[in-house]
Parts: structure tokens; sequence; C-alpha cells
């Protein structure tokens, strides 16, 4: 904000930023439970898997974040929980692996 008030960056680019600091904010926690989600597939504990898969969903959809991907990333979660969906599309993996 203050390279913004300095008249570094304008506010659109501002915004940007901020939006892309908040997307990277929720992904911490989402992306830990898919890991763990991910992880208890690997020992065919798919009870686990569900759990955590849910739980991931679950604060994607309590989200007020206005990025396209969260969508899209509750719809592959819900697919994931069904059994219809090995893993998030590589197109989610990529983005949200992208420092």
């Amino acid at each position: 904000m203050q390279l913004a008030a300095q008249g570094t960056i304008n506010e659109v680019e501002l915004e940007a930023y901020l939006g892309e600091l908040r997307w990277a904010y929720l992904m911490v926690p989402v992306m830990s439970y898919i890991g763990q989600g991910d992880k208890s597939m690997s020992i065919s504990d798919r009870f686990s898997a569900q759990a955590f898969y849910r739980k991931a969903q679950q604060l994607l959809m309590e989200s007020m974040h206005q990025d396209p991907r969260r969508l899209k990333m509750i719809k592959e979660l819900s697919e994931m929980v069904d059994g219809d969906r090995v893993g998030l599309s590589r197109d989610l993996r990529e983005i949200t692996s992208v420092a």
C-alpha cells in the first residue's frame, strides 16, 4: 500500500498483488490438506483421504476469494471425494506449486 501511495505502483497493480497474496495465503492450508489426502490414498486409506479432501474443499467454500481457480478446485475436490478423479488437474497443480 505504501508503494501505491508513493506512486511506485498503481491501484490496479496493487489489487493484483493483493489478490495473489490472498490466494497464496488460502492455498497454504488447502494444499496441505490435499497433500495429506494424497498421502492417505498412497497407503490405501481412502476414508482418511476423503476427510482431508473435504477439509480442503470446506476451506475453499468458506473463502470469499474471487479467483476462478477456487471454483474449479472445489469441483475437482468433489470428484476426488467421490472417487471419480485421482488428483487435481495439471493446470491447478502447476498454478499452486509456482512460487
